[in-house]
């Protein structure tokens, strides 16, 4: 017989709602609640900080879906030491009129208010790092909402669909912003009743931007040029990616963060741009460089040619993403890390040469490529899902130390008569000459 298992459950002496919990190392998340008639609960609703001896940190997923009695409430108050928001967590509140949050918020979940239609106004606490996709969305009520300057991204969508009050249409062509923030192009937002992208200008300056969510523009740009002034603090993941016609990015002293692939895939662009005073960034050989030079952060795809500079330790995630115009590649020593879909799609690219320094081998790191053979160097102990997928070309694989970490996709849909060349005294195969290692055929030498 199945055996269900009951959330704990503490019962508020004061309120005489039970809240529903998990807990680990003496913090406790919300999952639910419930009061003593299991009836709707309506007013003001204040969140605990504690249940039991455990301190709340966390609004659980779907918290709403988990409480059948909280479609009456007006208003809810979250206490301090909440962190964490949930996805979900109070999607289709539509009595919400009000929500005000602690100090301790960072972040706001994919979806956290969606669709809370009677939400007029949030009280968003001055330390939210994120707001997730969709945060917002379908909140038809909510017309004003102030983004503190602690905001580091803000996810695709998170304000769709809200009242009209609330979008800045006339401060950007061709954008809807959001207290400062462009949230995407018109067509994104049926609401401001245009159903045009709009002409952005060919040398197109942010001016009067703070941040740019993540996906705003993604392959719906026109421009050539793009200058982000000192205003501009943050601009998000893939926000001006696939833009066909830039040719050059310039980033000023005041930009603080840089999503992944946030100048992915244009195809044209080559240079990027920092100046000098960019406590955060720098630029070296037109690519983009954390100021340290330790992480390679972007490389514009227009290239055909590049030198990755010395000192860089890590290729950060997307960094050579859609750079199908490279042929050759060698990765200097001191490159420790190959990030996630660093390489990928760079259709072009023939023979890579990875350092000794490399331990490290992303997901989708260089999926998609034209090799034909790889030398994977003795350093290398984790190879991440897919980092080879679809390398179709690819014939051998020779291996100088002992196995690596390695997911059964990391070599999926490469050719099945791919072999791996390995020392007999390496270690951790577990198979004989001639058998499947991950998808290749294992053949010592000496």
């Amino acid at each position: 017989m199945a055996t269900t298992l009951v959330p704990p459950t503490w019962k508020d002496p004061a309120t005489g709602i039970s809240w529903t919990y998990s807990e680990s190392n003496g913090e406790a998340t919300l999952t639910g609640c419930y009061n003593s008639s299991h009836s709707p609960m309506s007013g003001d609703i204040v969140l605990p900080s504690k249940v039991k001896k455990a301190i709340v940190t966390g609004i659980e997923r779907g918290f709403a879906y988990n409480t059948g009695g909280f479609m009456g409430m007006a208003s809810i108050t979250i206490p301090d030491c909440v962190t964490d928001i949930g996805d979900c967590a109070f999607k289709g509140l539509r009595g919400l009129t009000n929500v005000t949050m602690g100090a301790g918020v960072t972040n706001i979940g994919a979806h956290a208010f969606a669709e809370c239609t009677g939400l007029t106004r949030i009280e968003m606490s001055s330390g939210v790092i994120s707001i997730g996709e969709m945060a917002f969305y379908g909140c038809t009520s909510l017309k004003n909402i102030s983004i503190p300057d602690s905001v580091m991204r803000i996810g695709r969508y998170a304000f769709v669909y809200c009242d009209d009050s609330l979008y800045d249409t006339k401060t950007f062509p061709g954008a809807v912003l959001v207290d400062g923030w462009i949230v995407g192009p018109f067509a994104d937002y049926k609401s401001t009743g245009s159903n045009e992208i709009g002409l952005l200008p060919e040398h197109l300056s942010f001016t009067g931007v703070r941040g740019i969510v993540d996906f705003a523009f993604l392959g719906r740009g026109n421009s050539k040029i793009v200058i982000l002034p000192n205003c501009v603090k943050r601009v998000g993941a893939w926000a001006l990616g696939r833009n066909s016609n830039l040719t050059r990015v310039m980033i000023s002293d005041g930009v603080k963060d840089i999503g992944v692939a946030a100048f992915s895939c244009c195809y044209n662009l080559t240079s990027i741009e920092v100046s000098d005073g960019n406590a955060n960034y720098k630029s070296e050989n037109g690519c983009l460089l954390t100021k340290d030079g330790k992480v390679l952060v972007a490389v514009p795809a227009g290239l055909d040619n590049v030198r990755i500079p010395k000192g860089v330790t890590v290729i950060g995630d997307c960094a050579f993403l859609g750079c199908d115009k490279i042929s050759h590649l060698k990765i200097p020593d001191g490159v420790k890390e190959i990030g996630d879909r660093a390489f990928c799609g760079c259709r072009g690219l023939e023979t890579i040469t990875l350092p000794d320094s490399i331990a490290k081998i992303g997901r989708h790191a260089l999926s998609s490529l034209k090799i034909t053979s790889l030398t994977m160097p003795r350093n290398v102990t984790r190879i991440g899902e897919y980092a080879f997928w679809g390398c179709k070309r690819l014939k051998s694989v020779e291996f100088k130390g002992n196995a690596p970490t390695c997911h059964e996709s990391s070599f999926r849909n490469c050719p099945d008569n791919c072999e791996a060349y390995v020392s007999p005294e390496s270690t951790g195969w577990g198979v004989e000459e001639g058998e499947k290692w991950n998808g290749l055929t294992i053949r010592y030498h000496k």
